[in-house]
């Protein structure tokens, strides 16, 4: 697994674009992510993922048109040259590629409404129905996304559905120069579908990355039945806050056994790890210790799978939705800056590149060697290497004790030599990580 770490932009919220309603208005705000460039090459960041950059009507996952850029964010232009930008400094990009559904205002759906069941479109949509009505008070019902009628949900089992859908993505590739795609709702999609557009892109570009989201299920199905590379790691995200508000390491424990030990049931490299994303909390705003922000993201950046950190996040900013919008979860670049914590960003920085310098980090087997209710340890080999990453969850310093631990060792957190006599302190809410000098 090559080194690999994501950096998720949303980019109507990021850019201030009113997130309620698309006015048509062109605005050339793509560009503004363009000025962080250098920022993210310091965070050592591989690819940024962009949330939906496509025509919609509100929140970008309602398409619209999957030909055009949304105006509220620009031009096609501005997408060329801000993918040009990334790639000259070494960064990838990979889009939101939202395919389950579309809204009600594309094409065709428009012709769907107009033309009733005399419309070439009919096929296009899932469980249309003429003898029900919609909510809206069509002549006709349909299926949707989780129950929003405004998501019409496509028939991906369809041939033209799936060549219209497959041709877009890769008119994509070759007008942006892509280098990926998060398919949102992936575990709603169908698998074939997934595994057949993967297929498309990968034939195109052998190195493309394909993200699935995948909330429940058993990961192994999109990874191999889909095509998947990546699957969000909801499983160990909720263990990441949970643990540490609730004093039980445990919990964490058993998922990164479960996932990554030996005889673990996923492979380490198609896990994608996350604290915090679009659609959930802040994980800030969710730890009862905002102290707790640095044994999480220690974790997040010595397990095995692919870190990913959400916009903002690496300054340790606040957010939650409420009952009826997740706006509060998607601010501006302002808002970020304006709220915007230094310590978290400077520890996040000196992880992210302690793991691109160390390829156990990112390759390396998972073992577990101590674990009580606020602190754990666990070893990271690879190629006859080994670092042992040990975290400390409580406010004080605390004597970890493993037999292993003898000798000087180099702790490439603290930047300290250490010398281990069968055990080690640790600073409260820190951690170490520790290779055999």
């Amino acid at each position: 697994m090559k080194y690999k770490h994501i950096y998720h932009i949303f980019p109507l919220g990021y850019t201030g674009a009113n997130q309620t309603f698309n006015d048509g208005i062109c605005i050339s705000t793509l560009r503004e992510i363009e000025k962080q460039i250098p920022d993210l090459t310091k965070l050592e960041v591989t690819e940024i993922l962009l949330g939906p950059i496509f025509e919609s009507e509100t929140h970008g996952y309602d398409t619209v048109d999957y030909a055009q850029i949304d105006k509220r964010l620009g031009t096609r232009q501005d997408m060329v040259d801000l993918s040009t930008a990334c790639h000259k400094a070494g960064i990838h990009i990979i889009l939101d590629c939202v395919f389950n559904h579309v809204s009600r205002s594309h094409f065709a759906f428009r012709d769907l409404l107009e033309n009733k069941e005399q419309s070439a479109y009919k096929a296009w949509f899932v469980n249309v129905d003429f003898s029900r009505q919609s909510t809206y008070g069509d002549v006709f019902s349909y299926a949707s996304w989780d129950g929003h009628e405004h998501l019409v949900k496509l028939n991906l089992d369809y041939e033209p559905v799936r060549k219209y859908l497959i041709e877009t993505a890769l008119s994509w590739k070759k007008t942006y120069n892509i280098d990926g795609l998060r398919m949102d709702a992936a575990d709603v999609m169908s698998l074939d579908f997934l595994k057949q557009l993967s297929g498309s892109m990968k034939a195109l570009d052998p190195d493309f990355c394909m993200i699935g989201e995948v909330v429940h299920g058993d990961y192994n199905l999109w990874l191999n039945e889909g095509g998947m590379d990546h699957v969000t790691n909801y499983e160990l995200y909720k263990g990441l806050y949970s643990s540490l508000n609730d004093k039980n390491y445990y919990e964490v424990a058993y998922a990164l056994k479960r996932q990554f030990g030996k005889g673990g049931i996923y492979p380490a490299k198609g896990l994608y790890n996350f604290a915090d994303n679009h659609d959930v909390n802040r994980v800030s705003d969710i730890l009862i210790n905002r102290g707790h922000l640095y044994p999480l993201y220690i974790m997040l950046y010595t397990i095995p799978g692919l870190p990913s950190i959400y916009y903002g996040s690496e300054y340790g900013i606040m957010g939650k939705k409420n009952q009826i919008s997740d706006v509060n979860l998607r601010p501006t670049w302002a808002q970020v800056i304006h709220e915007k914590d230094e310590d978290v960003i400077r520890v996040i920085e000196s992880l992210s590149l302690i793991r691109h310098q160390n390829k156990t980090l990112y390759q390396g087997s998972y073992e577990e060697f101590h674990l009580t209710h606020e602190t754990i340890g666990y070893k990271r080999a690879c190629d006859g290497e080994a670092l042992y990453v040990i975290i400390n969850a409580k406010t004080e310093r605390t004597w970890i004790e493993e037999d292993e631990l003898m000798g000087t060792y180099w702790d490439a957190l603290s930047h300290e030599m250490v010398e281990c006599h069968g055990g080690v302190w640790v600073n409260g809410l820190w951690g170490r990580i520790l290779r055999k000098n």
